[in-house]
């Protein structure tokens, strides 16, 4: 389409430098990187909304810039409030739980070894005061000894895969609570999308009014289909 017809004018024509600058800052955008979004996801009709609503574009050239700054916002908050989030709970449940599953698996092996060594013991301790002799005493002292560890070794065991069941419950019944934040971030970014499209593409019917009230063309061709 040529720039000189009349048409051009409500299709091609972009926003003044000036004011898309503006919509940038009140998005926290610069014009070549991303910037951080204000601490905690807001609703809809902050400063950029409305600062956007006092823009008046004129084209569908110059709705689709203000769409695709808000689109990015948008994509901002999803980044940081959601996939962040997610990832970040995710990470921090998984490191704990495996770190704690690896310790209570290692309590077990070694429970297990000293349950075979004292077993092992006291067959051998067993078998020699069957044959009615007398125990050496550092048969004697070493089964004492391992005893001694095995009792340690079982009671360490238990306790940490107690801690471990706790943990486990903790994060199925109640993990919820921690994710209560992500829900809620999600249906508002939602809002703040659905917002910002009405903002920006909603405003597309101010440009269609004028174009059929303008001058433009005396009877305005209507487009229709043949079946």
């Amino acid at each position: 389409m040529s720039r000189n017809t009349p048409l051009s004018d409500y299709v091609t024509t972009t926003l003044d430098p000036q004011e898309l600058a503006l919509i940038e800052e009140c998005a926290g955008l610069s014009a070549h990187e991303e910037a951080e979004p204000l601490d905690g996801l807001k609703l809809p009709f902050d400063q950029l909304l409305t600062h956007n609503y006092e823009v008046n574009p004129s084209s569908l050239t110059s709705i689709r810039q203000i769409g695709q700054l808000l689109a990015k916002k948008t994509s901002m908050e999803h980044r940081k409030y959601v996939l962040d989030f997610a990832s970040e709970w995710h990470d921090i449940i998984t490191t704990m739980l495996d770190r704690e599953i690896d310790l209570v698996r290692q309590l077990q092996r070694r429970r297990i070894h000293y349950e075979r060594k004292v077993g092992a013991l006291r067959k051998r301790t067993n078998n020699i005061e069957t044959k009615g002799k007398q125990v050496p005493a550092s048969i004697a002292e070493k089964l004492i000894r391992n005893e001694q560890k095995l009792s340690t070794a079982w009671e360490n065991h238990e306790q940490r895969a107690a801690r471990l069941c706790v943990l486990l419950e903790e994060v199925t019944e109640n993990g919820w609570k921690d994710l209560f934040p992500l829900v809620q971030n999600s249906m508002t970014l939602e809002v703040n999308r659905v917002a910002r499209d009405l903002a920006s593409f909603g405003k597309m019917k101010l440009i269609i009014e004028k174009m059929t009230t303008s001058d433009l063309i005396s009877k305005p061709a209507i487009l229709t289909y043949e079946v």
